[in-house]
């Protein structure tokens, strides 16, 4: 039985090394590339397996697939991106399922772990079998069509495509901003079901710690400062960033802030990243889940506010570290209203460290319970 993996290029001498490194399974990796300058093809010609065809690119993916698929001989194709990897499950057991699939069975369909901000976190929302094959058998009348979001046409008629419970690993939304610009994006379409952009790019995204099942052998940890969080709301202003500029050297630090007006921007570090109030309750901050999943540490301030109670539940999810500032100096201050006692239960229970600002804010923690 041979195994061909079908794949395209275009100047990705970042990612090729890790797609091909995940492909010991192989026998041969059948590759177009579209005329790359960068030093891609210097990587694919190391590479023993690899069978390069240069076709130059004419802004149409489909194409460029159908000429690797034709390339292919073995009896399997498997098609691979190069912001993509094979899991160390699918590396070890597709040999054995191919080797002992049904003579009907004409393909399979993987699971998709797409990576968000660093490669300890996914999104859950497209954790699901792919509605494309992912791999096939190398049957006459299969081609690609499209040439954007292309699609396999002519196998779904010769027999069905079974779901196989691994992942293949995306790799191309580790950039958060890219992430929201393709949310952007979508918020034009009207199909869509968001009225504008703004409603997308800061939507809740469910971002969860990555499955084990999903490791590739090739990934390694980088060293890097750690990321902490300043959250502080409407209440964040220029002369408290003077704090924190200090440390922007040594730590990787960013500042959270919503509608207030005391950020006039002319800070140059930390970074500054402004979110829009929630509509209910100013002190809640869109999409901040979404910025907080990948940073270590969080400092958030005042235990009655919204955004510490945002703040502290990513801490629960994400398994991170929050330090509250205190400056309330009035035991049980604002209790009397349900939804605050509850947000101030929460955040007592969980914030890791509390900093008093006065001996008398330490008094009233203690007072609290804290």
């Amino acid at each position: 039985m041979k195994i061909s993996v079908s794949m395209i290029t275009l100047n990705e001498e970042k990612n090729i090394e890790r797609a091909l490194s995940s492909c010991c399974f192989a026998d041969e990796i059948v590759i177009v590339d579209g005329g790359s300058t960068d030093r891609t093809l210097d990587i694919l010609k190391a590479y023993d397996k690899v069978v390069l065809i240069q076709r130059p690119w004419e802004n149409h993916f489909g194409r460029q697939r159908q000429v690797s698929l034709d390339h292919c001989t073995g009896d399997w194709v498997i098609r691979l991106d190069t912001d993509e990897a094979f899991s160390m499950e699918f590396e070890k057991k597709i040999r054995s399922l191919l080797s002992s699939a049904p003579a009907d069975v004409v393909g399979y369909r993987i699971r998709q772990c797409n990576l968000v901000g660093n490669e300890k976190f996914y999104s859950k929302t497209y954790d699901d079998h792919e509605k494309i094959a992912r791999i096939w058998r190398n049957l006459p009348g299969i081609r690609w069509e499209g040439h954007i979001h292309e699609i396999l046409v002519g196998l779904s008629t010769k027999g069905p495509m079974v779901p196989w419970d691994v992942y293949v690993v995306h790799y191309g939304f580790l950039d958060k901003k890219r992430y929201w610009e393709k949310g952007v994006y979508y918020s034009t379409i009207p199909e869509s079901g968001f009225n504008g952009p703004d409603r997308l790019y800061h939507r809740e995204y469910d971002i969860q710690p990555r499955p084990a099942r999903s490791a590739v052998i090739s990934e390694e940890s980088a060293d890097a400062p750690p990321g902490i969080a300043i959250v502080m709301g409407p209440e964040l202003v220029d002369r408290e960033l003077l704090h924190y500029e200090a440390l922007s050297d040594k730590f990787n630090i960013t500042c959270y802030s919503s509608s207030g007006p005391g950020i006039d921007g002319t800070q140059a570090k930390p970074p500054v990243v402004k979110l829009p109030a929630g509509t209910v309750n100013p002190d809640f901050m869109e999409g901040l889940e979404f910025e907080l999943f990948d940073k270590d540490i969080i400092c958030s301030a005042d235990i009655s506010r919204a955004y510490t109670y945002q703040a502290v539940a990513a801490k629960v999810k994400f398994d991170k570290k929050v330090v509250a500032l205190e400056w309330g100096n009035i035991p049980f201050a604002f209790e009397e209203n349900e939804i605050v006692c509850q947000i101030k239960k929460f955040n007592r229970k969980f914030v890791d460290v509390f900093v008093a600002g006065t001996k008398r804010a330490k008094d009233t923690l203690l007072l609290e319970g804290v």
